[in-house]
Formats: structure tokens, sequence, C-alpha cells
């Protein structure tokens, strides 16, 4: 379910209805898609689940549809589910590196 204006305060009705038959995951709208609206993310705010699509295999599932979220898009050919895995770690790591929140690695002597 994606929370929105409109159906805010929806969400335990909703798993109420579906208790015992589906898994319910409130997230909220992102500007993504079709929306204008929600909140702005990047791949620097959400973390890796893969997904894969017809378009190829992307970072996350707010980030599923190639004409909306190319900065989501890890690999539009068709690879290995351990390549992607290797291509989401090595952006993880360099982005990481980029903002500062991974220690730059120190070469010591023994």
């Amino acid at each position: 379910m994606t929370e929105t204006e409109a159906n805010r305060g929806e969400g335990d009705a909703v798993r109420e209805l579906l208790d015992g038959v589906a898994t319910v995951a409130v997230r909220p709208l992102v500007a993504r898609g079709g929306s204008a609206d929600g909140l702005a993310l990047s791949t620097a705010e959400v973390a890796p689940e893969l997904t894969v699509s017809t378009d190829g295999v992307h970072w996350h599932p707010l980030g599923g549809d190639i004409g909306a979220s190319p900065d989501f898009l890890v690999a539009a050919e068709p690879i290995s589910l351990a390549e992607a895995k290797q291509r989401v770690t090595e952006r993880v790591l360099g982005q990481r590196m980029a903002d500062g929140t991974l220690p730059q690695g120190f070469a010591c002597a023994i």
C-alpha cells in the first residue's frame, strides 16, 4: 500500500482486512513514476533491494521503471543476480566513500 494524503490512516484497516491472506507493507508516496508528489528519494537514501523488471535490474522497487528512474538502474542487459549484487555493492561502497560515511582505507605496515 502506498500512503498518500487521501488514504493516510487507512493502513490498519487494510492490514485487518488482509490479515492471514497477505503481508501488507505501507510505504509513503515517492516522487517517482507517475507521481510528482511525495518523498524525493535517491539510491543514497534507499537501501538496495534488487528488483528485476522487463527494463532490467534495478536498485529498489520504487525505481523499477527505467523511464522515471534511470538512476536506479543497475543493468539494462541480462546479467546474473551475482553480478547484480556485485554492481550494487560497488555502488554502495562508492557512495559511502564519497559522502564520508565509510572510512577510507588505510594501508599500514606490520
